[in-house]
């Protein structure tokens, strides 16, 4: 159970989450690749991870995002963050080596509006 637990049961409701990503480890360049059962060409991809799945203000690292690519009626993405991203992430705050925070990811289909697609929990894993 974790503090966004209301969150993310409404992300499941929804039928757009959690899904689960894999770890970051702080510093280190990190990259995870989505599929999506359709042709997306010139579709664009976004996201960000928060303090919180409402806070205001700047997000704690914006997803750097891949041009999809299409072959055989998939569409496959990849979401990126640098060392200096993942490094900048907040501290652990009770020294157990780990922390999580929400993450969403947005996509806007070409010539559609952009709507939140999947969302869940960053996990970051050791300290810089």
């Amino acid at each position: 159970m974790t503090q966004w637990t209301d969150w993310l049961g409404q992300l499941a409701a929804a039928g757009k989450g959690p899904v689960p990503i894999t770890d970051v480890v702080r510093g280190k360049a990190w990259s995870w690749g989505i599929n999506l059962d359709a042709d997306f060409s010139g579709a664009t991809m976004a996201g960000e991870v928060r303090a919180a799945p409402d806070a205001a203000g700047s997000p704690l690292a914006t997803f750097t995002v891949s041009s999809p690519v299409v072959a055989d009626g998939m569409t496959r993405f990849t979401v990126s963050l640098d060392a200096s991203a993942t490094g900048g992430l907040p501290a652990d705050a009770d020294g157990n080596g780990v922390e999580a925070w929400p993450y969403m990811l947005f996509l806007m289909p070409s010539g559609g509006t952009q709507e939140l697609l999947v969302g869940g929990l960053l996990t970051a894993i050791g300290s810089v």
